[in-house]
């Protein structure tokens, strides 16, 4: 079982009443168990922080970067955390775009995604590999 903070509880409760677009894009995508059979839960509570979906049969974690990912203050929490986390569960940071033309919505994600960790088809990449290879932006080690 993963760690919980009962502190956090009602911030998770709060993010997912008010879901990002891109959290939201997702979400409809992966609830009720559309991909490959799994159960996804979104804003778990893992520890002392709250990830913004979670994949317990496969313990994968997804999480979504904005802006607020790309300052020098949230870039060195954002290490902090990802140590942790990793310490836990596979982690995927995946980035949802804006379509040019009509403005909606579209997933792109990054390198070697959680789907094919799903399919069976990548043991998936360390976080380090996702780094190296420029698929997560705005990050340094």
């Amino acid at each position: 079982m993963l760690p919980f903070n009962k502190e956090l509880k009602t911030l998770a409760r709060q993010l997912r009443k008010n879901m990002t677009e891109a959290e939201s894009f997702l979400w409809q995508r992966i609830r009720r168990k559309q991909l490959k059979g799994r159960q996804f839960y979104r804003q778990r509570n893992i520890g002392n922080y709250i990830v913004d979906f979670y994949c317990p049969s496969a313990k994968v974690i997804v999480e979504l970067d904005g802006g607020q990912h790309y300052t020098q203050a949230g870039i060195r929490r954002d290490q902090v955390r990802d140590k942790y986390l990793e310490s836990l569960a596979r982690m995927f940071h995946e980035l949802l775009s804006r379509d040019r033309e009509d403005g909606r919505a579209t997933w792109q994600p990054q390198g070697v995604g959680f789907e094919a960790y799903l399919n069976g088809t990548s043991q998936g990449p360390t976080l380090e590999d996702a780094r190296k290879d420029g698929h997560i932006h705005g990050r340094s080690k």
